[in-house]
């Protein structure tokens, strides 16, 4: 079976690499490769550097736009130009696949026109819902149009619009007119990981993501510094130098940059704690890991949330804003059976839910649907 898997738009392997998820965003795909003879052709948006990466397995090709046409520095010329590339994409390498799939939903058009002028089924993949984050995250009504207008042409011609939440699913279902039987769920995967004991764990605590204002950075670190908690943060972004004011003077904030994922997965088990405290997600990688790993995750009582993390059952869910963090981790670290009872159901709800081999299974029957392979 051959596959092409077109990235976000103006995202390239290098990018993936430089942001610490390379190794994570491939897993899937070298899994099923080597698992059910997949041939992927990777289209990115990079340059001739990105053909270093050709050998990451053994069935990928990569195709970086770059390397064919010229990186303007105007936005609305790489858009423009963007029209061309399915055109140069068919010129390049044909149209001998079964299956077109995209990374996220942003440059979906791409791939949309390259179904139309080849006739190959479509899978469009989301892992948020694009136009929901640009309303909370207020951006600019020609954003939110577009947006809105782009996903409503990707329900529409793509044959298969997978979402990573039941929140996502219902939404799109209730606001959106298509065919709702093309509408799939399936979740964000976790890779297996070796789980310390309890007993074995500090009381640290865990944060890992973007230092936006989605994240809601500032008031965990305001709630923790100077406590008897320390507080441990990956990650990187436009908020880093303001976070790191809030926690001048303290003496239990470390600001650890970024690692790389297959490293990152290992710093997990020596924590007791995992908190995110966002304001809006899509269904939370890094969530899932804590819970996959037996941190205890501490995260905020929006939907998305809610649909992995059951109260006081797998974990702690607060209202940010009204809840007091400080006092949440005073309290559960009394409580031994409870951490217990949650970390055990934690670890089952991943592995009944979110495993890797559970997930590329699930994708894998979609293939198997959409194409002529038996």
């Amino acid at each position: 079976m051959n596959v092409i898997l077109f990235f976000t738009y103006g995202v390239s392997l290098k990018d993936w690499e430089s942001s610490g998820l390379l190794s994570r965003e491939i897993k899937q795909y070298k899994t099923l490769s080597e698992k059910y003879n997949i041939n992927f052709t990777f289209v990115t948006y990079g340059d001739n550097d990105e053909y270093k990466y050709n050998n990451y397995f053994k069935n990928l090709k990569i195709f970086p736009i770059y390397s064919f046409i010229s990186h303007s520095n105007s936005k609305l010329i790489r858009i423009i130009k963007s029209l061309y590339i399915p055109f140069l994409i068919k010129r390049k390498l044909g149209a001998e696949y079964e299956i077109l799939k995209t990374n996220q939903l942003n440059g979906s058009w791409v791939a949309i026109i390259f179904k139309l002028i080849t006739k190959i089924p479509l899978i469009i993949r989301t892992g948020y819902d694009l136009f929901t984050f640009s309303k909370y995250e207020k951006k600019n009504i020609i954003k939110r149009i577009f947006y809105y207008i782009l996903t409503l042409f990707s329900l529409n011609f793509s044959n298969l619009y997978s979402v990573s939440s039941k929140t996502d699913y219902n939404f799109l279902k209730d606001n959106f007119i298509f065919n709702k039987n093309k509408l799939i769920i399936i979740p964000n995967w976790v890779d297996s990981i070796e789980i310390l004991p309890s007993k074995k764990r500090a009381n640290k605590v865990l944060v890992i993501g973007r230092m936006e204002k989605q994240k809601n950075f500032e008031l965990i670190i305001n709630s923790l510094k100077n406590t008897e908690f320390d507080l441990d943060i990956f990650g990187e972004g436009s908020l880093k130098s303001k976070l790191k004011e809030a926690s001048k003077n303290s003496n239990n904030i470390n600001f650890l940059g970024i690692k790389p994922h297959e490293e990152l997965m290992n710093e997990y088990e020596k924590y007791q704690f995992y908190i995110s405290l966002s304001s809006h997600e899509g269904n939370p990688k890094t969530t899932l890991e804590a819970m996959g790993s037996g941190c205890v995750v501490i995260v905020s009582n929006i939907p998305n949330n809610r649909e992995i993390v059951s109260h006081l059952e797998t974990g702690v869910l607060i209202e940010p804003e009204k809840d007091n963090l400080i006092n949440t981790l005073r309290e559960i670290c009394k409580k031994t059976d409870l951490i217990n009872k949650i970390r055990i159901n934690s670890i089952n709800y991943i592995e009944n839910n979110n495993s890797i081999d559970k997930v590329i299974s699930r994708e894998f029957e979609e293939y198997k649907k959409l194409s002529s392979f038996n």
